[in-house]
């Protein structure tokens, strides 16, 4: 069935993905303002944080509480990772079964083949690569470039997703920032050290 080899060539092993990036394919620099904003801005929290959380306490707890500092930044960064890799997957899924079931050049049976066989997710795949597993699958012309149309309509917004849900979650963290001291441990007034 063509629409099954069709589907069939947009999964692929995700080892052969350009570095897993969801904009392999993508003109090099894509993403580098949003990379060096988001290190611009964890390298200044950091550099600040570690003051902060030892200046709360006695100077004999700084070790304590630098170890717990680091383990929830750890687990912290862990959690929003994860958190976000199954958004931006789930979002992708979503986005791409979207267009293409909306798309008049993608037939129907290849957009029925496609929810059954990308349920599970679908796998980051550049435009060149999806290209090249299209016209392997003896996809025509108009079809492959809806698809490819659909794929690369669906990267971006999986990412859009996926930023606004850390951006969100980093809103609700500034609320938490009400209960970060005002002064050192043990000091009577604002001024003391």
């Amino acid at each position: 069935d063509a629409g099954e080899g069709t589907v069939a060539a947009m999964v692929d092993d995700p080892a052969d993905h350009e570095h897993g990036h969801p904009c392999a394919g993508h003109a090099p620099g894509h993403h580098d303002v949003v990379d060096e904003e988001a290190g611009l801005g964890v390298g200044c929290l950091a550099s600040q944080l570690g003051a902060v959380v030892a200046g709360s306490v006695p100077d004999s707890r700084t070790g304590e509480v630098g170890g717990l500092q680091n383990t929830a930044t750890n687990l912290g960064a862990s959690v929003a990772t994860a958190l976000a890799g199954a958004v931006l997957i789930a979002s992708l899924t979503t986005a791409f079964l979207d267009n293409i079931a909306n798309n008049p050049d993608v037939p129907a049976s290849v957009v029925q083949a496609a929810d059954v066989q990308l349920v599970a997710g679908v796998p980051f795949l550049s435009d060149a690569q999806l290209g090249d597993a299209l016209d392997q699958a003896g996809v025509d012309d108009t079809t492959a470039q809806a698809i490819i149309d659909s794929n690369a309509d669906a990267r971006v917004e999986a990412l859009r997703v996926s930023l606004a849900l850390l951006a969100l979650l980093g809103i609700l963290a500034v609320f938490s920032t009400g209960r970060i001291p005002d002064r050192p441990s043990g000091s009577t007034s604002v001024g003391a050290v």
